[in-house]
């Protein structure tokens, strides 16, 4: 089955300025024959008076217009099909046609234009339509369907104010209930229905609702509001937490648990500032005393580093996230941050590894040295100037086997690089494969033809040796 596109015609431009026209424009319009001066084109009477028009219909108005091949123009409503692919020729090229009045769906039933709408901008399994990817000219048509959208609400209520009992709410008694005093203003209006969030009669409904809650539980104060049991609570949100009102954030719970298993605990601790100031949880102090030991976790790296020490380093810095949308530790239900809090960045987060690494390398290479540089894993790589991988440096086998080598020819230029290296930095060793580095210590030999280990080169391997896994003698 083909589609059948549109053929355009050929486009035309301007002999004079090469300006590309449109399909009925004359060939002196863009630029009068080649003058750079515009001939003044007076606006049409009705536009004139359309602008000039001080009435509520002049100021409001949205009108369509589509021009027949005869050259007559055509006033049409944003309901009809056709409105989309004539206005928006790049999302849709094909001329599909959009929301309808009566648009059936697959089993016969009429959809409306929110449920229309709502379909087309979901992401569906193997979309390949272009409005999604539109940029700016999908704001465009978003906010054009919204106000299709709520144009047609306004519309319906206008044409059925019987049905919504608006007569009960017109005349002179109306008139009287708001306080108008000018006469000119007494004329028939229409009346929005309860539905419609945010007209006159929605927002009396919920005044109306909150005071009858208010009345029935015999409220008689503000400060009743904020006790419950005899306990005054200093916000609303306690008191009501208190009365048992709130629910519980056992979603909040359980993705904040999540989130610990993936041991990333910098944004961990974004993710809890994120959900305390997004989310509002009702028991943070809860939350806190469970993630404490997981967002504290790269904090323990010495052992004078006390528990009081690294709450007030972890106040700290949850501070610090939350200064950035004008929030601070005092807004919620935490410990409270002493004003002698250790630094973090006072207290070493390890070892001092990659400091020792750099202040070698920069001793090194300021002498005129060599030095390679690289690491079991990608992200302790970033951390060393010109580091790469292990496996990337030396070209060591993924499958890597008992008597592998590593893939470096000895006379290309890797293998000259390292025959005249004075170093070479291998940090996190302790995570990579023993067979790994025995295939490194055979090449080596075989690059600089010298049987001592590693070919005689100086080879510094760092990392957490004592959190390997430990060696058991097995028993027969």
């Amino acid at each position: 089955m083909t589609m059948a596109k549109s053929r355009l015609s050929h486009p035309i431009t301007c002999r004079h300025c090469n300006v590309r026209l449109f399909h009925r424009d004359l060939h002196d319009t863009c630029c009068t024959a080649g003058n750079v001066s515009f001939s003044r084109v007076n606006a049409p009477i009705e536009l004139q008076q359309l602008f000039l028009d001080d009435s509520a219909e002049g100021k409001h108005f949205r009108d369509i217009n589509v021009i027949h091949h005869d050259g007559n123009l055509k006033n049409i409503q944003e309901a009809n099909g056709y409105y989309d692919p004539l206005q928006y020729p790049l999302l849709f090229p094909f001329e599909t046609h959009g929301w309808d009045v009566n648009p059936p769906n697959c089993n016969g039933q009429r959809v409306s234009c929110r449920a229309y709408y709502s379909y087309m901008f979901q992401i569906h399994p193997n979309d390949q339509s272009m409005l999604l990817n539109a940029g700016r000219l999908l704001q465009q048509y978003v906010v054009d369907n919204y106000v299709k959208i709520e144009s047609g609400r306004l519309r319906w209520i206008k044409e059925y104010q019987c049905d919504i009992r608006a007569e009960l709410y017109q005349g002179l008694q109306n008139i009287l209930h708001v306080g108008e005093t000018n006469a000119e203003n007494i004329e028939k209006r229409t009346i929005f229905s309860s539905s419609f969030i945010g007209g006159r009669r929605d927002m009396t409904q919920r005044y109306e609702d909150d005071m009858a809650i208010v009345i029935n539980g015999g409220l008689t104060s503000w400060e009743y509001l904020l006790t419950n049991n005899g306990t005054t609570f200093n916000t609303f949100k306690k008191s009501v937490e208190g009365r048992g009102f709130l629910e519980t954030g056992h979603s909040i719970r359980d993705c904040l648990v999540e989130t610990t298993s993936l041991r990333m605990l910098y944004a961990l601790r974004r993710l809890f500032v994120t959900i305390l100031i997004f989310c509002e949880p009702t028991d943070v102090r809860g939350l806190w005393d469970e993630l404490f030991t997981h967002m504290v976790e790269d904090y323990q790296t010495t052992n004078n580093v006390v528990e009081s020490n690294l709450t007030n380093m972890l106040l700290k810095d949850l501070n610090e996230l939350l200064n950035l949308h004008d929030k601070k530790i005092e807004d919620y239900d935490l410990p409270s941050l002493s004003p002698n809090t250790i630094d973090r960045d006072a207290i070493p987060r390890g070892i001092g590894k990659t400091f020792l690494y750099r202040t070698l390398m920069a001793s090194l290479r300021s002498k005129g040295e060599i030095v390679l540089a690289a690491a079991s894993s990608g992200i302790a790589a970033t951390l060393l100037p010109g580091g790469r991988t292990a496996h990337s440096r030396f070209k060591i086998p993924i499958d890597i086997q008992l008597s592998s080598i590593c893939g470096i020819q000895k006379q290309k230029y890797l293998g000259n690089l390292i025959r005249v290296v004075a170093a070479i930095i291998w940090d996190e060793a302790p995570m990579t494969n023993k067979n790994c580095l025995e295939a490194l210590d055979r090449s080596l030999q075989d690059i600089c033809s010298n049987n001592a280990p590693f070919g005689g080169k100086v080879l510094i391997m760092g990392g957490r040796f004592l959190s390997s896994s430990s060696c058991c003698k097995k028993k027969y």
